[in-house]
This record gives C-alpha cells, structure tokens and sequence, in this order.
C-alpha cells in the first residue's frame, strides 16, 4: 500500500495531460507520441515533451512509475529463474539458475580461491647444511655428510 500512496503523492500535482504523458511515455518511450497521446498538437509535440521532461514533477512521476514496474517485473524473473532452475534440460542452464538464485539471496556459490605462501630463506647452502646438521644432531639422528638416515 506503501507503493500506491507514494504513487499517488507523485502524481497529485500534476495536470491530466502531464500524467497522460508521463504515463504514455513509460509504456512506449516515444517522446513525441506520448505528447500527442497526451493531448498536445502534433507540431509542437517534440518541444511539448522536451519540456516536460524537464519539468520535475513529471519526473518524478515517471520515476515512481518505473519503479513499480521494475518491482513487479522482478517478480516475474524471479519465477522465470526459479522455473528455469526447476525444468531446464541443460545442466549448465539449471547451475546457473540456482547460482542466481543464491547469489540474490546472499549465498553465492563460493568461487575457487587459491592463496599461495612464498618462504624465503636468504641463508646461504652452508647455512643451511649446518642448520640441518645441528637439528640432526638435537633430534639424535644419524647423518652421513649431511644427509639425515631414518632408522625406518
């Protein structure tokens, strides 16, 4: 109800023809023709809707006017995705519906993310051998020039 009283507040100043106008032009987009629908003579309709569609109470009618058609077709592609997420013979089409789905109602199908860690050691090899030799040497194992034996 919220929607029809904004719509009508909208409209409440405007004259028959500006909301003829405002109305025509939302269904057709036609500037002209609109203004002639509107009541406006032939000849002048292209000024006529230029005009108005710089007036803002025309605007703003026709704005509120698209909004609730957008509202109203939202619905009908929601049901048209939920259809196709239903009855599609391909797969891919039935993936996507649902990833549709999911994504507009915040639980979006998580895409594959790939984190990848860099270890920098800047010590040089015979740094390294001798760390390698005193850790052999705390873990009591048995190394030959440097190279560490499992008792397995």
């Amino acid at each position: 109800m919220a929607y029809l009283m904004s719509l009508d507040k909208a409209k409440a100043d405007l004259t028959d023809q500006q909301r003829i106008f405002a109305e025509t032009y939302v269904v057709t987009g036609q500037k002209k023709d609109s203004a002639v629908a509107a009541g406006y003579a032939a000849a002048s309709a292209h000024v006529r809707a230029h005009r108005l569609l710089n007036n803002e109470k025309v605007v703003d009618y026709i704005f509120e006017l698209v909004r609730l058609s957008n509202k109203a077709s939202m619905v009908a592609a929601h049901h048209t995705i939920l259809d196709l997420c239903q009855n599609a013979e391909s797969e891919t089409v039935r993936l996507k519906a649902a990833d549709l789905i999911l994504s507009r109602s915040g639980f979006g199908i998580v895409q594959e993310s790939r984190h990848v860690h860099e270890i920098v050691d800047s010590r040089s090899d015979q740094e390294l051998m001798e760390s390698i030799k005193a850790l052999a040497a705390e873990l009591e194992l048995k190394t030959i020039e440097g190279e560490v034996l499992s008792d397995d």
